[in-house]
C-alpha cells in the first residue's frame, strides 16, 4: 500500500516545475511593457502627423511652402509611468504640377533607437 504523504523527491520535483513555470511567466512582463510603450510612441507619432496634415490642409495653397519643421515634446503618463518624448515634425512638399502638391509629414523620435513614421496627402489648388 502506498503512503498518502509526498516523498521528499516528489516535493523537490514539484517545486522545480512550479519555479520554472513562474520564471518563464516572469520573463513575459518586460517584453509586454516594452511593446505597450512602443505602441504608445507610434500612436502619439501618428496623432502628431495627422494633426500636422490637417493644419497644412487648412492653409492657403500658396502658404504651404512656408511650413517649417518643429520640435514637439509630449509627456505621457500611463499607470504612474511618466515618459517624455521629443518628436520632430517635418513637412516635405513636392510640386507635382502647378495645381497639386504632395505633402509628406515625417515624425521622428529617439527612444532606445531612432524611429520614424511618415504620412502623406495631396493638396490641390481649386
Amino acid at each position: 500500500m502506498r503512503p498518502k504523504a509526498l516523498s521528499l523527491l516528489e516535493l523537490v520535483v514539484a517545486v522545480g516545475v512550479f519555479a520554472t513555470a513562474f520564471l518563464l511567466l516572469l520573463g513575459v512582463f518586460p517584453t509586454a511593457t516594452r511593446a505597450i510603450r512602443l505602441a504608445n510612441e507610434y500612436l502619439t507619432a501618428s496623432f502628431l502627423a495627422e494633426q500636422e496634415i490637417e493644419t497644412v490642409r487648412g492653409l492657403a495653397f500658396e502658404d504651404i511652402d512656408d511650413v517649417s519643421p518643429r520640435e514637439v515634446t509630449v509627456q505621457t503618463t500611463n499607470r504612474a509611468i511618466t515618459a517624455d518624448a521629443s518628436y520632430t515634425v517635418e513637412v516635405v512638399k513636392d510640386d507635382l504640377n502647378p495645381d497639386l502638391k504632395e505633402v509628406r509629414v515625417l515624425v521622428s523620435w529617439t527612444r532606445e533607437r531612432s524611429r520614424s513614421l511618415e504620412l502623406s496627402t495631396y493638396v490641390a489648388d481649386y
